[in-house]
């Protein structure tokens, strides 16, 4: 016997809002001063071109404001609270890393130098909020390898 299909919209019990679960577009800063702020939520791996595996981590808005929030077709989003974007790049990678759940503010500086045969890489100013006990993340790793 086949299942039905639902075709009644979900609900919640009181005192429950929808969360949007899906990212809206990457962060993607080209003037220098751009900024997001939100909390780390997840690394993300995915298949990238050469066998090599692209990181990026999911971000959840905690301000309305910043800047260059792109989707998939190259469409700048509203940044707003709530919302989900991806962040990436090596430089961000490595300050990500054992900060899930952490709050940052992420300011982009501009190029670096490129390394020979590399493109030069992104720079940013990096700040986290202390967590409730006012201890700063360890920055280990949170990463399953």
């Amino acid at each position: 016997m086949a299942a039905k299909k639902r075709t009644q919209a979900s609900s919640a019990p009181a005192g429950f809002s929808r969360v949007e679960n899906q990212l809206i577009g990457f962060w993607k800063p080209d003037q220098v001063g751009e900024n997001i702020q939100g909390v780390i939520e997840s690394a993300i791996r995915t298949p990238g071109k050469n066998g090599r595996t692209n990181l990026f981590y999911a971000l959840r808005l905690t301000s309305d404001s910043g800047g260059s929030i792109v989707d998939n077709d190259g469409v700048i989003q509203d940044t707003v609270a709530g919302a989900r974007v991806g962040v990436g790049g090596a430089m961000i990678a490595n300050f990500m890393q054992g900060r899930i759940g952490q709050e940052v503010y992420l300011v982009y500086q501009g190029l670096g130098v490129a390394k020979k045969g590399r493109n030069a890489a992104k720079l940013y100013d990096c700040y986290e909020r202390p967590s409730a006990d006012g201890h700063q993340t360890s920055g280990e790793d949170d990463l399953p390898y």
